[in-house]
């Protein structure tokens, strides 16, 4: 989920939780009034994973973060194109309020909060021993589309076909 009717991505990195390499994430999911953000790690391994998730739900007063900083930033400049694809939009719009960069105005704000607990994580989660010796995740090479290989395969029979009746000359294949 990046940028669309479902929330969008605000960042996205690969920490490093207790020595092993972990997915952290923060998306911003719809919801029917005020936000959450939802922060979360995953430690892949090679037949499981372990995630780590807290949900920071806007309280009873909404959009006390995006109104102090928006006549800071300028609300010509508020809006902006997603960092990570910036040719999706949605029904929610990326805006400056939610780059790591901006100064954190409303300290107990839910993305205050969600940032906070994931620095808090990376500084002092651990993973259990058993767990962290297990097979690194290895991703696979995309599987290649089996239409295109197949379009191929029938041009390369083709062209193989066209080269043995060259190979042939004009006599042979012809009707006598």
């Amino acid at each position: 989920m990046l940028h669309g009717q479902d929330g969008y991505l605000i960042e996205a990195h690969v920490v490093q939780l207790a020595g092993t390499a972990a997915d952290h994430q923060v998306p911003l999911p719809n919801r029917p009034a005020g936000q959450a953000f939802l922060c979360s790690f995953t430690v892949p391994k090679a037949t499981c994973s372990a995630v780590l998730q807290l949900i920071a739900v806007e309280g009873p007063v909404t959009g006390m973060r995006e109104a102090v900083l928006a006549p800071e930033v300028g609300f010509e400049r508020w809006v902006m194109p997603h960092p990570y694809a910036p040719q999706l939009q949605g029904r929610l719009p990326f805006h400056a309020g939610g780059r790591p960069a901006v100064r954190q105005p409303v300290p107990r704000d839910p993305l205050s909060r969600a940032r906070a607990w994931g620095h808090q994580v990376v500084r002092t989660g651990r993973l259990d021993p058993q767990f962290a010796a297990l097979p690194p995740f290895q991703p696979k090479p995309p599987a290649q589309d089996l239409s295109a290989r197949a379009r191929r395969d029938r041009q390369r029979s083709a062209d193989l076909g066209s080269l043995r009746d060259s190979r042939r000359g004009p006599h042979r294949g012809a009707d006598r």
